[in-house]
């Protein structure tokens, strides 16, 4: 652009120079030329980009970490002129968002329409804005460009990637697991023994709706037979104090890949897993097989690491209200005296409890050694590892 732009101001130059020491018609034809030409260039171009229409859509609206897919680009020219050299400018990508920033298009003909089709992928969990931010149209000349934006609030949504686990230390005896299999399927259990209070760790479908509504409060029926039908899971969703923000956002998409893979074998083996977390309130998901497991994937795909209420909160709720011995699985980044306290003391009222802590933050190894010598199963998992060697070789 530059050189084009330099070499028709030397042209005018020598034009003019031309008139000045010859002044013929020839020299004026000259100079003439050399404006009008660019005057039709500059209209082409301008006339070209106002019936130039772009649209794209994705060949998946989500997909899985690491995943190849692709955004479809279709350009419509209405114009009856020609569009003759023009770039696709992709807005600025989100961290790990991996896709080329410009894609050059040599010509599209008058009345007619290109499809471009380019690949994307992401290293990381969440919702990304993927799209074209605008496109850039030369003249003939590459004398001017012009800049035409295009509005688009298309996001693409990226799961996070699971591993297999081979095994896990969940008790199958504490989860009745021949009653949690008949509780999945079916609306009501059996006898109620008891009605109280609804608390974090209890399944949605134990609320007793009839007597809710006519008390103006959330009960829960108890169960003789299955009321302990649910591994409780506890996901410590704090921020992570990590300052570079691409870091933090690989620990994140590490610790929910890991969270999604124990969900996937717990429900494989004809368990309910019941996963508490907080954000800006305490969230209850029921997973009661690869149904559930495929719905909580698109959650833990957007969930944010922000919350503000303290894990040993919800951890002490769950031990006060549980009313049977069952298994307790506590995955955190950030491991405290106090967590460790509501462990322990979980695991003397009888819980099976695990800690599964990720090793992107320094921990105490008194407070890993105190918790195993209560018996609490803990595994220490790197999210730059194969977590399914780690928690395999550590069960």
């Amino acid at each position: 652009m530059k050189r084009n732009r330099f070499a028709y101001i030397l042209a005018l130059t020598l034009a003019a120079a031309f008139i000045f020491m010859t002044e013929s018609d020839t020299a004026y034809a000259m100079l003439y030329v050399l404006i009008i030409i660019p005057i039709l260039s500059f209209l082409h171009a301008f006339i070209a980009i106002q019936g130039l229409s772009v649209r794209h859509f994705f060949r998946h609206s989500a997909i899985t970490k690491g995943d190849d897919s692709d955004i479809i680009v279709m350009l419509e020219n209405h114009s009856f002129l020609p569009v003759h050299e023009l770039e696709l400018v992709f807005a600025e990508a989100d961290i790990g968002v991996l896709i080329p920033n410009i894609i050059f298009i040599k010509k599209i003909s008058s009345r007619s329409i290109e499809e471009k089709v380019v690949s994307y992928s992401c290293k990381y969990r969440g919702q990304f804005h993927i799209g074209v931010d605008h496109i850039k149209i030369f003249d003939v000349l590459k004398l001017f460009t012009f800049k035409k934006k295009i509005e688009s609030d298309d996001f693409v949504l990226v799961y996070p990637k699971t591993f297999p686990v081979l095994s896990f230390p969940v008790k199958v005896e504490l989860t009745m697991r021949e009653d949690a299999k008949k509780a999945s399927i079916m609306d009501d259990y059996y006898t109620i023994a008891d009605i109280r209070k609804f608390t974090p760790s209890d399944s949605l479908k134990k609320v007793h709706w009839k007597l809710s509504a006519k008390r103006c409060e959330l009960l829960v029926k108890r169960h003789q037979a299955s009321g302990n039908n649910a591994v409780v899971m506890v996901l410590d969703m704090s921020k992570l104090p990590v300052k570079d923000s691409e870091k933090r956002t690989m620990y994140e998409d590490g610790i929910m890949g890991r969270v999604l893979s124990v969900i996937r074998h717990i429900t494989d083996r004809q368990m309910h897993a019941d996963l508490i977390y907080a954000s800006d309130s305490i969230n209850i998901f029921n997973c009661a097989g690869i149904r559930d497991f495929h719905a909580l994937r698109p959650i833990l795909a957007k969930a944010e690491f922000d919350s503000h209420i303290p894990p040993e909160n919800i951890l002490r709720k769950i031990i006060k209200n549980k009313d049977e011995i069952g298994n307790i699985v506590f995955f955190t980044p950030n491991l405290t005296e106090i967590v460790c306290q509501n462990l322990i003391e979980a695991k003397k009222l009888g819980h099976n409890v695990i800690l599964v802590y990720f090793n992107c933050l320094r921990l105490s190894e008194g407070m890993i050694r105190e918790l195993e010598t209560v018996g609490i199963h803990c595994f220490s998992v790197s999210i730059t590892e194969n977590s399914t060697k780690q928690v395999n070789e550590s069960a």
